[in-house]
């Protein structure tokens, strides 16, 4: 990840697909380095169905790897008919 990269972090897939928040890269960082760092340090995280992606972001946020970031959303429709729309994130 390059510094002032600006990003959206994401979760599950399907229904469970979710946009966990938007936030800003700090500093250049390799994320399986950071991944390593991560699990050494939460060794509980380790394993499927046990990664809690919350504690993660709050990982990075307290490391000063990453900062929260305002975005809004901008929904153009869907089934091909326009129906543009506002939300925060």
């Amino acid at each position: 990840m390059k510094r002032e990269t600006r990003f959206i972090a994401t979760t599950g897939e399907y229904s469970d697909y979710y946009i966990v928040g938007s936030f800003k890269a700090l500093e250049d960082f390799d994320l399986s380095e950071i991944n390593k760092k991560y699990l050494t340090e939460n060794p509980d995280q380790k394993g499927r169905y046990n990664f809690n992606d919350d504690k993660f972001i709050a990982f990075l946020i307290k490391n000063k790897y990453i900062e929260e970031t305002k975005m809004i959303e901008l929904h153009l429709g869907d089934y091909g008919t326009m129906e543009l729309e506002l939300s925060d994130l």
